[in-house]
C-alpha cells in the first residue's frame, strides 16, 4: 500500500462525515458491568477486532442504532453473535479491570423486550 500524498489528505476532509463516523458491528452481543454501565461488544469495523464499546447513551434494536457516551455511531449488523464472544472480551479487559470479569451479558434480555 502506497503512503497518502498531501493533496490526498485534503481530499478525504471533504468526505461527508457520516460515511465515516458510523462504525459496524458483526456478532454483537451486550454486557452490563459491575457500575451498571451496557456496553456493546463484537466486531468492529474496519478489520472486525473484537472490542468493547465505550458505555451507550442510546440503543435501539429496531433500528439497530447504537450511540456511545461520546456520540459515537454503531450499526448492529445481523444478529447476536454467541454469549461466547461476551465473555472473552469481558475476560480480556478483566486483565486491566478485575471487576470486568463480573460484567453480565444482558443481550437476551433485551432481544426480547423488543420482540415485545
Amino acid at each position: 500500500m502506497m503512503p497518502l500524498k498531501p493533496e490526498q489528505f485534503d481530499e478525504l476532509r471533504n468526505w461527508p462525515l457520516q460515511l465515516v463516523d458510523i462504525v459496524f458491528v458483526e456478532e454483537w452481543r451486550l454486557i452490563r458491568t459491575p457500575a451498571g454501565r451496557v456496553h456493546l461488544v463484537g466486531r468492529f469495523s474496519p478489520g472486525g477486532r473484537l472490542k468493547a464499546s465505550l458505555p451507550l447513551a442510546a440503543l435501539n434494536l429496531s433500528s439497530r442504532s447504537v450511540v456511545t457516551l461520546t456520540g459515537k455511531k454503531l450499526r448492529l449488523q445481523g444478529e447476536p453473535g454467541c454469549t461466547a464472544i461476551g465473555k472473552c472480551i469481558a475476560s480480556m479487559y478483566g486483565i486491566f479491570d478485575r471487576r470486568m470479569l463480573e460484567a453480565q451479558d444482558v443481550t437476551d434480555a433485551y432481544v426480547s423486550l423488543t420482540a415485545e
